[in-house]
């Protein structure tokens, strides 16, 4: 009976054992899983080139040794990152995966696939190449030289910065601000208000200092105005005006010998008949009457430069003034004594 079992599972065991020659059958998954992709560093153009050119060379391969597919798979990122001249770009292998699904999923079309993933890591190599090389563009001295000229145009030329004037309002109303918090920050009143009547404030200073800056030129103005009117009547002929600018002359005071002397000449030309005296009128009113035919024209107009260089002006008169006055006093018919001891005295030391 132990016999009988023994034979039994002798017979079984060589009924399962396979036949000699036939070669094992491999189980594989119909679609194996991807393995996990790596994380690389930053690399520079020449490290992600070589990479490139690695990768190619496997799928090139990929035909007669299926194997690679998983070195490429172990290899192959989910992005790369790449140092370029303007910055770290990243690059990513979609593509790439996908060309690798369709090598699972479509093993009739293999070898168009590996063709296409070379295409695809040739193209990414070529563009890796010209990151190397910096943009073609114009330099920097012909950019700046562009900007100018269009700047330069009709169209900008009302676009400006901002002025002195905008800078220096821009600070008053930031101290104005800070002036305000620190006054009236604790009486909860809006900046909308207190900027109001900060300016209201401003506006009343101003207007006070305008009022003060006019009442003390108008004060000036009053004290140091020119006379330009006729003196007071003191005198009633030209006789009278020549003996006051003699006995101005004797005194020394040269000045006021030679604005006699003036008036000397307007009374002798109202006693001639060639005008009327008017008070209101100024030097050159009275010289303006005088046409150019007039023969007193010529004197009168000595007369009257003579007398407001020295009356109105800042030069000092002297003899030599008043005897210049005199002389084209007598060319209008008013004759005064002689002058020569008048130059002579005012020449004698004290």
């Amino acid at each position: 009976m132990f016999a009988a079992a023994v034979f039994i599972a002798v017979s079984l065991s060589a009924t399962d054992a396979p036949k000699l020659g036939t070669p094992p059958i491999a189980i594989q998954p119909e679609n194996p899983p991807t393995l996990p992709q790596v994380a690389v560093p930053p690399l520079s153009i020449d490290q992600y080139v070589a990479q490139l050119e690695r990768l190619s060379a496997i799928a090139g391969e990929m035909q007669s040794h299926p194997e690679k597919v998983l070195e490429l798979r172990a290899s192959l990122p989910t992005k790369w990152g790449v140092q370029t001249p303007s910055g770290t770009i990243e690059v990513s292998t979609g593509r790439i995966e996908q060309s690798l699904k369709r090598w699972d999923d479509e093993p009739g079309k293999r070898s168009d696939i590996a063709k296409r993933m070379e295409t695809d890591l040739a193209a990414m190599r070529q563009q890796a190449l010209a990151l190397q090389t910096p943009p073609a563009g114009p330099s920097v001295a012909v950019a700046e030289a562009k900007l100018k000229d269009v700047l330069s145009r009709r169209e900008f030329h009302s676009v400006q910065g901002p002025t002195w004037w905008d800078e220096l309002s821009a600070k008053i109303r930031q101290w104005l601000a800070d002036l305000w918090e620190r006054l009236f920050g604790n009486l909860h009143v809006s900046k909308s208000v207190g900027s109001a009547i900060s300016w209201t404030l401003i506006g009343v200073a101003f207007l006070m200092l305008v009022w003060l800056i006019a009442r003390n030129l108008l004060a000036q103005s009053r004290a140091f105005g020119l006379h330009l009117q006729a003196p007071v009547r003191r005198h009633q002929s030209s006789r009278e005006w020549a003996n006051a600018a003699m006995e101005a002359a004797n005194r020394g005071d040269f000045r006021e010998a030679i604005h006699c002397a003036y008036w000397a000449a307007v009374y002798r030309l109202d006693e001639a008949g060639v005008w009327t005296l008017d008070p209101t009128r100024t030097p050159r009113e009275y010289l303006r009457l005088l046409k150019q035919d007039v023969p007193q024209r010529p004197a009168m107009r000595e007369i009257t430069r003579n007398f407001e260089v020295v009356w109105y002006g800042t030069k000092p008169a002297s003899a030599g003034d008043f005897h210049l006055a005199v002389g084209e006093l007598e060319k209008l018919g008013c004759h005064l004594p002689s002058v020569a001891a008048i130059e002579s005295s005012s020449s004698a030391p004290a």
